[in-house]
């Protein structure tokens, strides 16, 4: 069957279809059995409208045969009287497509709404708050080394943008189902693509701090920080909402959150630890 609009052809019971577009081409004086297709998609009246739906936007068919258990005509459903329900059902796929359960988030007030969320961003505090006790941890050479202060903020940031990426990236694949079937394949991918990015920005951003210091360990320091702190994230915004949507939870309000705490967590651990090791070239 093609995606012209097809005929069902025979008597009684369903033979074969004929597609418009068909008899358009043919030859003048071709016989039946020349342009008729004989594998033909039908559907019983027990199925539901939705799958009906379903069928006719797969197979960009104008028209649905409708046949009985012995195969014999009923009837014929045109796409046009689908049309609300294909279109809820596209509806439907772009809200699963980003990644969202928008429906039933629309349904919510503000207070319920909130409840969804709050929970996830009391976690995200509790992560950060690790972020916290590691700048405290390393005090003593932040105080000596105040440049590398400058820096935070920017590796925190070019950080979150490449795991907001990933994850958005990450969520939209997931309808297709491709991402909930090969993790690993999808980590490596996100893994290679992050690295790239990082080693880029690490040697950009780097260069600048070692200017910027007039010391070379400095701009080490900067450059490997935000290598390890853009790696992380990519990752974490690949894994978060692969893993969230595979334990019921929706992906777009887990991800964000979880990603930029790991990161940052992560990150300014890297970023003050090798500055604990070089501060003896820093100061």
């Amino acid at each position: 069957m093609e995606a012209n609009n097809a005929n069902p052809v025979g008597h009684n019971r369903l033979l074969g279809v004929i597609s418009i577009r068909s008899l358009l081409m043919c030859e003048p004086g071709c016989k039946i059995e020349e342009v008729v297709t004989t594998e033909v998609i039908s559907v019983q009246p027990e199925v539901q409208e939705e799958d009906v739906a379903a069928l006719l936007s797969k197979y960009k068919f104008s028209s649905m045969p409708v046949v009985d258990q012995e195969g014999f005509l009923l009837g014929v459903i045109p796409a046009g009287d689908l049309m609300p329900v294909i279109a809820n059902r596209l509806k439907h796929l772009y809200n699963k497509a980003v990644g969202t359960d928008a429906e039933v988030m629309e349904k919510l007030s503000s207070v319920g709404a909130a409840k969804v969320r709050v929970p996830w961003l009391l976690g995200t505090m509790a992560i950060e708050l690790g972020a916290g006790l590691i700048i405290a941890h390393y005090d003593d050479v932040l105080q000596k080394v105040i440049l590398l202060a400058s820096f935070m903020p920017v590796i925190s940031a070019v950080s979150g943008n490449v795991g907001l990426q990933a994850a958005a990236i990450t969520v939209r694949a997931l309808d297709a189902g491709s991402r909930k079937k090969n993790l690993w394949q999808s980590l490596k991918k996100e893994g290679m693509t992050s690295l790239l990015m990082a080693i880029v920005c690490g040697i950009v951003l780097g260069g600048i701090g070692a200017i910027w210091a007039k010391q070379l360990p400095f701009g080490i320091v900067i450059g490997a920080a935000i290598v390890c702190s853009m790696l992380t994230a990519g990752l974490m915004g690949t894994i978060i909402p692969i893993l969230s949507k595979r334990f019921g939870f929706d992906p777009a309000t887990t991800a964000g959150p979880f990603e930029t705490a790991f990161q940052d967590v992560i990150g300014f651990a890297v970023f003050l630890g090798l500055a604990t090791l070089f501060q003896s070239w820093m100061v």
